[in-house]
């Protein structure tokens, strides 16, 4: 009771600093008084959430004028594409969305579905305004957003359309759940709600971002001036996050199913930015402006370029809220080891012949870098690297985003990143469907650790960015490294053999073995 509570007086809190930001505005610039009166202060708004639903909707309908002057009343009408008063309910409906302490089973299903990415809309579009308010220089007053910030209405206007397409999916579930495969397939575009789509092409015709509203978006998500923002239908954006104008989270071709990126929990995406196909990006990762990224990101990584490589780890808690544009607060390879000069020279020298072959061929490289995919190819092996792996070759290419880390030469009483990859894709375990990226949809199968997990345990473990870890750091941090990024059952099955629950202390000595094993073969190459 005291969370509602709560809660309730942070809406109130914002309307209220909403409804004094307007009325200052009004008095100081009285030009504004159509708009603030057919907006945030019309006869109808009570609440924040009233006065968000009337501007998105009053600009999501609102049409240029023709002629310069305007026009007649008729004319206007005749613009309407939608009636105004059904789209308000739609977004009062969104918002609306409560919890209820006595539901059945049906109820709690769907109530968890209309929830995005854990949060009711009214959660998340608060959140939403407070995260730009924090994280733009440019903008100093909740008025500012609501009005002016397509981004943010963008966003809103997603938020409520996905509302309905979650609804028209399940009750179309669960009108046919006795109904053939054969039949569902010829009935499909029943289960596509028309009004949902028509949030989106409006949306997009308004705001120049287009989000499918299959998507899942998190709450506290900036879009930095937004304009050519793409979100496909089976993307997934985490909680914290801020994308920049022309960013795409694309899928990978006319593959049906799950095929967009998957991006974590406060991550950055530089301006420009193209992530395709059904690949992660771990929490904490920053991509900056104008790359490509068509392979895994690992979490804390930063990764830059066409094809994107990782060139550091972030250094902030939270990339996504630090707005570090420019790749400032990044731990850069080979730039905390003492001793670490010829790996230095030799990854400037690769850099600066990269850069110049990039600036001249960047098109070309991008274009490359997507036709040479085998068209052929499994998603899942696409993102996984094994010793045995026929993509072992294409992604020590030019598409592997570890290119800076391969280059150090290894040295005596040191692990470096080849090292660790070489030892650990050789293992073979079972993974379930939570581990690892794109993995075979044969749970009993056996493969190499994947490539994202051996990455993000070499970032976490190679704190002072020298490319290697000496052997007493691995022997020290390892364990613990190992225990978050690898589940139990992996470490069990890697060092004894066995996928079966155990006790935490034989997790530990599992773990332990596993440490062992790698120093013991780095030792003895």
């Amino acid at each position: 009771m005291e969370d509602e509570n709560e809660e309730e007086n942070e809406d109130e809190d914002l309307g209220v600093r909403l409804k004094r930001e307007a009325l200052e505005a009004l008095e100081e610039e009285p030009e504004l008084c159509m708009l603030l009166h057919k907006t945030v202060l019309a006869p109808d708004v009570v609440t924040f959430e009233d006065a968000v639903a009337s501007t998105v909707c009053y600009r999501m309908l609102m049409t240029p004028c023709v002629g310069g002057s305007g026009g007649s009343s008729s004319n206007k009408e005749h613009n309407l594409q939608f009636c105004p008063i059904v789209l308000r309910s739609i977004f009062d409906d969104a918002f609306q969305q409560k919890q209820h302490q006595q539901q059945n089973d049906d109820d709690l299903i769907l109530e968890s579905l209309l929830k995005e990415g854990g949060n009711t809309v009214r959660d998340a579009v608060r959140k939403d305004v407070l995260a730009v308010l924090q994280r733009d220089p440019a903008c100093e007053t909740i008025l500012e957003v609501i009005l002016f910030f397509k981004g943010f209405a963008a966003l809103v206007c997603h938020r409520a359309a996905r509302q309905k397409w979650i609804l028209q999916q399940y009750m179309y579930d669960t009108q046919n759940t006795n109904t053939s495969n054969k039949t569902r397939r010829k009935k499909r575009s029943s289960r596509r709600s028309l009004s949902a789509l028509f949030l989106q092409s409006q949306a997009s015709a308004a705001f120049a971002i287009d989000i499918h509203p299959g998507a899942t978006i998190g709450a506290g998500v900036m879009f930095d001036h937004g304009t050519g923002i793409v979100i496909g239908e089976t993307a997934v954006v985490g909680d914290g996050c801020t994308l920049l104008h022309g960013v795409t989270l694309g899928g990978s071709g006319k593959t049906d199913g799950d095929r967009h990126p998957k991006v974590g929990r406060d991550v950055l995406i530089g301006a420009g930015t193209s992530i395709i196909g059904n690949i992660k990006i771990g929490n904490r990762a920053k991509i900056g402006a104008g790359s490509i990224v068509l392979r895994p990101i690992p979490e804390g990584a930063t990764a830059v370029g066409v094809p994107a490589r990782i060139i550091g780890r972030s250094l902030e808690a939270r990339p996504g809220t630090n707005q570090d544009t420019s790749l400032l607060d990044v731990g850069h390879l080979a730039t905390g080891g003492g001793d670490n000069a010829d790996n230095n020279k030799s990854i400037r020298k690769q850099q600066k012949l990269e850069s110049s072959v990039v600036t001249s061929t960047t098109a070309t490289l991008s274009t490359n870098s997507i036709l040479t995919l085998d068209s052929t190819e499994e998603q899942d092996k696409d993102s996984s690297l094994s010793s045995d792996s026929s993509d072992t070759k294409k992604d020590s290419h030019h598409l592997c985003p570890y290119q800076n880390y391969t280059s150090v030469r290894a040295r005596k009483g040191t692990i470096t990143f080849c090292q660790l990859r070489s030892i650990l894709s050789e293992y073979k375990c079972i993974y379930s469907k939570e581990e690892g990226n794109n993995i075979n949809s044969n749970n009993n199968k056996k493969r190499g650790i994947d490539l994202q997990l051996i990455g993000a345990i070499f970032l976490e473990l190679d704190t002072k960015h020298c490319g290697y870890i000496t052997v007493n750091t691995f022997q020290k941090k390892a364990p613990s490294v190992f225990t978050k990024f690898l589940s139990s059952d992996i470490i069990e099955s890697i060092a004894l053999n066995t996928t079966s629950n155990s006790s935490s202390e034989e997790q530990q000595q599992a773990t332990q073995i596993l440490v062992d094993q790698v120093v013991n073969k780095v030792c003895s190459e």
